[in-house]
């Protein structure tokens, strides 16, 4: 069972709340809830709940939208403030960002406002720059969202996790919170950590309700206008059930006949002096795409000739070889501008020594409808490691359970996974409770093949990670450890070719 958290914007018990989240730690996921979200039992937005009704309402209308809690959290405006009073942070800016912002953070913004801005590629945030970067959502000239507000308030935490923040030391002042609802449940929120999901509930559209502008769910509809209550929620029930068995197994790619290509599948690709593995990445993976967009970063080989040698690649993204460091999360925001600009309906991110599976594109247009069926538009492929040559792959302990969400819809509000390293390449949004499904197609990764390759990959993360905040519990010492190998044949039917 999950839990929430709302953060009132008054130190009082009957405010409305500014701010909410469901912590799921059984599936580390943090979902944030925006607070104009309209709730039908409420008869308003979700943030007006807890004044109405107190934790009980609460809890229904987050029920009302998928997301049963067992208790909430409550933490007064001025528990946010005490836990941030000495903090100094950077966080990474994207693009530049323009807001108005009260001339005092507790006073409405119809009594005066001020211009504040955010600009690339980072801020350090302090005093009452965080309370900006939490809070501000009116942009001049429009209306603002609280949708980007709470994408902003994530890459915060998240920059606070990593950085060894910890955020339950406001519950050692018992004047700064409550807890309403079944026995405190605090330990789930000592879980939290920098690799867990962190999604908002997005799927919305605005509408004007009662002369109130609010956001409304798009399974609204099917869940609470046209159904009661109870037909709601037994239709959630049935989609959750439906949903766990589908992770629970491959969704399958098979299939007797060809599968007809519907969709304008675009690859995307970063590369710095790849030129050893890409004559192979073009004969596996150009005649199962409909086009590439390749980013070259500063490659000093012939990386970048062979990628403008092939009338296949539609765009090549330069980055000058005198950038200091690979940037992971930068590269990939590049690549997913360039594929929507090109028209791409989904997407498939393939590493330059990587290569899919014979066939893969009857497999995966099987799978893309197939879990279309059941809401998916994200797909974890199945990575297989190759090992001491390319008829082999290793399956012992983490080998034979890798698999990476590489295939999903193209959107205009792909929310980017920020971590640096092991970051995902689909849309954070498009995981369901912090999880893809898996699709049945077959990823080949040939740089474990050699020793001096494994050897090499090893040292590399464990100077970008020393500490191995991204890869906690695993770290990289497995990745030379030969004690327990065990290895499968690659199968003839569903081999690779390149």
């Amino acid at each position: 069972m999950s839990v929430a958290i709302a953060v009132l914007d008054r130190d009082r018990v009957s405010a409305c709340t500014d701010n909410i989240a469901v912590v799921d730690a059984a599936n580390r996921v943090v979902t944030s809830i925006p607070r104009d979200l309209w709730s039908e039992v409420v008869g308003a937005r979700i943030n007006a709940a807890f004044a109405r009704g107190g934790c009980p309402l609460l809890i229904e209308a987050l029920g009302e939208h998928g997301h049963p809690v067992q208790g909430v959290l409550l933490l007064y405006r001025r528990a946010v403030e005490f836990a941030l009073t000495e903090v100094e942070i950077e966080v990474p800016v994207d693009r530049p960002m323009h807001f108005l912002y009260p001339l005092q953070p507790t006073s409405p913004i119809e009594e005066g406002s001020k211009e504040i801005r955010f600009d690339p590629p980072s801020e350090i945030l302090s005093g009452e720059r965080i309370h900006q970067w939490l809070g501000a959502r009116y942009v001049p000239g429009r209306a603002g969202s609280d949708l980007h507000r709470i994408r902003r308030q994530h890459v915060l935490a998240r920059r606070l996790l990593e950085s060894g923040f910890d955020f339950t030391t406001v519950l050692a002042n018992e004047d700064l919170y409550e807890w309403q609802g079944a026995a405190p449940a605090f330990a789930e929120f000592a879980q939290v950590r920098s690799d867990w999901f962190f999604e908002v509930f997005d799927d919305v559209v605005p509408k004007t309700i009662e002369g109130q502008s609010v956001l409304v769910s798009r399974r609204g509809p099917r869940y609470s206008m046209l159904r009661t209550p109870l037909q709601g929620q037994r239709q959630r029930i049935l989609d959750g059930l439906t949903r766990r068995i589908a992770l629970k197994f491959a969704i399958p790619s098979w299939g007797i006949l060809p599968s007809r290509r519907r969709t304008r599948l675009i690859a995307v690709l970063a590369a710095r002096n790849e030129a050893r593995f890409l004559p192979g990445w073009f004969e596996s993976v150009l005649p199962e795409v409909d086009g590439v967009i390749a980013l070259d970063d500063g490659s000093t080989d012939t990386t970048l000739e062979l990628l403008e040698g092939r009338r296949e690649v539609l765009e090549v993204v330069r980055v000058p070889a005198s950038r200091p460091r690979w940037e992971e999360v930068g590269n990939h925001r590049l690549l997913v501008r360039g594929a929507l600009e090109h028209g791409a309906e989904w997407i498939l991110a393939v590493d330059a020594d990587e290569r899919l599976e014979r066939g893969f594109r009857d497999r995966a247009e099987r799978v893309m409808r197939r879990g279309a069926w059941l809401g998916f538009d994200a797909f974890a492929l199945r990575l297989l490691e190759l090992w001491g040559d390319r008829n082999t792959y290793r399956v012992d302990g983490p080998w034979g359970r890798k698999a990476v969400a590489r295939l999903f819809r193209a959107r205009q509000d792909h929310e980017f996974d920020t971590r640096p390293l092991h970051g995902l390449k689909a849309p954070v949004q498009a995981a369901w409770r912090g999880r893809f499904p898996i699709a049945d197609l077959r990823l080949y990764h040939l740089r474990m093949i050699q020793a001096r390759d494994r050897e090499a990959r090893r040292q590399r993360y464990e100077s970008m990670d020393p500490g191995e905040l991204y890869q906690p519990g695993l770290g990289y010492a497995y990745l030379t450890d030969e004690s327990t190998i065990r290895r499968k044949t690659v199968s003839a039917r569903r081999g690779f070719r390149g």
